[in-house]
């Protein structure tokens, strides 16, 4: 059976993630690689989900 570890909390407007345990590194580097391609990166802010969950569904009603 795995235990799973809880999400870090992270404050709105710090998109730096804490440091974790020893493999944190090899997380950083992923997540670094992912930002640079334009990809969403967990534990960081998506400006692009932002946007769509703020536009209203369906303007014309």
């Amino acid at each position: 059976m795995t235990t799973m570890r809880p999400m870090p909390v992270i404050a709105p407007g710090n998109d730096t993630p804490p440091r974790g345990p020893a493999d944190t590194p090899i997380f950083e580097a992923l997540a670094t690689r992912w930002a640079a391609a334009g990809r969403s990166v967990p534990c960081r802010d998506d400006q692009e989900w932002t946007l769509l969950a703020e536009r209203i569904p369906w303007p014309d009603r």
